[in-house]
């Protein structure tokens, strides 16, 4: 079986680096909790889905479009 190589300690700092730059630039579009942010985040890190689910008229549409501006990919509602 072979080992998992560890990530080095600059790879690490960077991605950390780039995971706060992304959630100072999206709280800028998103005035609720935190926390979303910090799952919205979390999800693109480990390749998942996220449904945000909240009543009408929180910004939910304004925070997926802001995440996606951030990333440089393209916004599209369903």
């Amino acid at each position: 079986m072979e080992s998992i190589e560890q990530p080095k300690q600059d790879d690490l700092s960077h991605l950390v680096s780039l995971v706060e730059q992304a959630h100072q630039s999206l709280a800028q579009y998103w005035l609720g909790d935190d926390f979303v942010i910090e799952l919205l985040l979390a999800s693109i890190i480990a390749r998942g889905h996220v449904l945000v689910v909240d009543v009408p008229g929180v910004g939910k549409t304004t925070l997926a479009k802001g995440l996606a501006l951030i990333l440089g990919l393209d916004f599209n509602r369903i």
